[in-house]
């Protein structure tokens, strides 16, 4: 099968299984077993960006967790680098540099045996309303 078929075989499940279901908490395993066949992580997280309180809240997660940063972890978007990019990026010294916030949760990630991280903004009418979160053990 060719990448193009298997993406889009992965994207029409991922699809049936939102459609299904009535709770986020629902999907999570179904969710995070079919991006895992497309994207080799040892967790996947789905924040939410609220604007209005400033602040991201972890609503899915999927796989391997870290002290702190568990289901229903909320912080401030004040320093938030996918609050301000509209393409994925790897979550490395330059990004980190910017933002003392994740600095933090990046020692507490490493700590836990994570050694990569990337992340993808889920933008909707030019505004980043949410990001997906992957993170390996893997280097």
């Amino acid at each position: 099968m060719r990448a193009s078929e298997s993406l889009n075989s992965v994207l029409n499940e991922l699809v049936k299984l939102v459609n299904s279901a009535n709770h986020l908490e629902d999907i999570v395993q179904g969710f995070g077993s079919l991006v895992c066949s497309l994207i080799e992580s040892d967790r996947i997280t789905i924040s939410v960006n609220d604007a209005k309180y400033h602040s991201t809240e972890n609503l899915l997660i999927y796989g391997a967790s870290f002290k702190g940063h568990e289901y229903g972890y909320s912080h401030s978007t004040a320093e938030n680098p996918w609050s301000f990019s509209q393409s994925p990026y790897v979550l490395d010294e330059a990004v980190l540099r910017h933002s003392q916030r994740d600095k933090v949760i990046e020692k507490a990630a490493q700590d836990a045996g994570f050694r990569s991280t990337l992340v993808a903004p889920i933008n909707w009418q030019k505004n980043t309303i949410a990001a997906l979160t992957f993170r390996s053990k893997k280097s």
